[in-house]
């Protein structure tokens, strides 16, 4: 029996032998294959796939203030923000209308910073609270989006508004769009509205309806702020910084007649040509160290007419040639940068 028995192991032992030299190599071959195919596929990411690759804006792609500092960096450098409020305390908060509504300051529902704005609304009730700022004013004429983030459990919301004002609370108002049980950010383009009647703002409020007849509403509201419009692309050649930014822009504006207005464009950047214009009526142009004056295809020195420049906008008068013959007016603005 022991014969037999080591006989059949022999047998055994020559056989695995057999397995591994069989195919000891192809699997040194195939890992080598592998590591060739995962050398290939870095290749591809790093040079191809990455030079032309979209980050999608739900990343949250964090942005700052800051110029790209290395050689080679390309960035996006966010404007600076004009904080209303934080919503981490109820000091400038109230309520303005709405029997029954409340205020409180939520530390554990909290989008940024410390704690939102919980606001409970009764059944079939409307409520207005509004936030008055504590000294001075806020001047938000350079300024192209309010923006927030709000939320929503429990009854039915109806009416949802936000109003800025410099006496009253609803001088200036927009709908938002639906909200949910998550956070949503909410904006507000405020470009439309004179320099005028933002430039000295000291109430932000919100109209809030709960439809539902049986259950109270609850909505949080955090951090509010002013947003001075588009960030800037910028790349470092190091040497120098570049802004990615087409150097010319066109657009339209309908006259208002305002004494002094602000046209804000959709880039950020200082301009050096600004020509303005109505059908029937010629050109009026400014260039780059003008000042306050501007001339016509005519050569009509004017004090009325292109006013200013800034970063992301330029400055009229009510002059006939910008601003005060009524229907649509034209520019087209220029860049050095």
């Amino acid at each position: 029996m022991k014969s037999v028995f080591w006989g059949v192991m022999f047998f055994i032992g020559i056989l695995l032998c057999s397995i591994t030299l069989t195919y000891s190599q192809p699997l040194r071959e195939r890992l080598r294959d592998v590591e060739e195919r995962l050398w290939y596929l870095e290749k591809i990411v790093k040079e191809e796939i990455m030079p032309n690759i979209t980050i999608p804006t739900d990343w949250g792609m964090f942005m700052d203030e800051n110029d790209p500092t290395e050689s080679g960096d390309i960035k996006v450098v966010k404007g600076t923000l004009l904080e209303l409020d934080d919503c981490d305390a109820l000091t400038q908060w109230s309520v303005h209308s709405g029997a029954g509504v409340t205020l409180e300051v939520d530390q554990v529902n909290v989008k940024e910073g410390t704690g939102s704005l919980k606001i409970t609304i009764p059944p079939s009730t409307t409520g207005v609270v509004k936030a008055i700022k504590s000294a001075g004013s806020w001047d938000l004429s350079s300024y192209k989006y309010i923006k927030f983030a709000a939320r929503q459990s429990g009854g039915v919301l109806g009416t949802k508004q936000i109003h800025f004002g410099e006496t009253a609370y609803n001088e200036q108002t927009t709908s938002f769009s639906a909200l949910d049980f998550a956070w949503k950010d909410k904006s507000w383009d405020i470009s439309g509205i004179g320099a005028s009647s933002r430039d000295g703002v000291t109430i932000v409020a919100f109209t809030l309806q709960n439809t539902h007849t049986s259950f109270p509403l609850i909505i949080w509201i955090d951090y509010i702020f002013a947003d001075p419009g588009p960030s800037q692309i910028k790349a470092f050649d190091g040497d120098r910084i570049i802004l990615l930014y087409p150097k010319l822009k066109t657009g339209s504006y309908a006259s208002s007649a305002d004494a002094s207005r602000t046209i804000t464009l959709d880039r950020k950047g200082t301009p050096t040509y600004v020509q303005v214009m109505k059908l029937g009526r010629v050109a009026i142009i400014w260039i780059n160290g003008m000042g306050t004056h501007s001339n016509s295809a005519a050569g009509t020195d004017v004090t009325d007419g292109i006013t200013g420049v800034g970063d992301g906008y330029f400055t009229i008068g009510n002059g006939l040639y910008v601003n005060g013959d009524g229907g649509t007016y034209y520019y087209m603005v220029g860049w050095d940068d």
